[in-house]
């Protein structure tokens, strides 16, 4: 679009490009505050003494639709993790806010979710302790304070939690 008659821009054309390259100055200006603001400075303002909250299960979400016996085993919202990664500061406290049937187990660095084998004979339970750092009691609120760095496996040790819905995240400790 030519800038209209009389505008110095259009006497000048060198004065057109100094104004988009201001624009994109202020554009590009722009972009990295928010990127460095939303990006990089919480990997730089977590404290020692931080706490991330992570939700195992969401009833409020879904159409509230019961099917016979309560259940449609769908694996809706109710059964979730949210988020699936978190990253935090070694010291820091990954609190587990768990809503439904659903037991905490926190697995050391180098478990993936396919090197856990769920016991049959501890239905519903997974029962898998190789590796295993910690484990919640089913229905309650768990908490675990990571202190070395490493990349954990915090998952749902309800068997089908895990291995259908599945009901797995990452903490990532720095």
């Amino acid at each position: 679009m030519r800038p209209p008659i009389g505008h110095p821009a259009r006497s000048n054309p060198s004065l057109g490009v100094l104004r988009v390259w201001v624009i994109n100055k202020r554009a590009v200006a722009f972009c990295v505050t928010v990127l460095l603001g939303g990006v990089l400075w919480p990997a730089f303002s977590t404290s020692a003494d931080s706490t991330v909250t992570m939700r195992f299960g969401r009833p409020e979400v879904g159409s509230g639709c019961n099917f016979p016996c309560d259940d449609d085993h769908s694996f809706h919202a109710v059964d979730r993790i949210s988020p699936k990664s978190v990253a935090i500061a070694a010291g820091d406290t990954v609190e587990c806010d768990v809503d439904g049937f659903h037991q905490m187990a926190v697995y050391e660095p180098g478990i993936r979710p396919r090197d856990i084998e769920p016991n049959p004979a501890t239905f519903p339970f997974v029962e898998d302790p190789d590796g295993r750092l910690a484990i919640g009691v089913p229905t309650v609120d768990f908490a675990y304070t990571f202190d070395e760095p490493g990349k954990y496996l915090v998952i749902c040790s309800i068997t089908p939690h895990f291995e259908e819905a599945p009901i797995w995240a990452w903490v990532i400790v720095r």
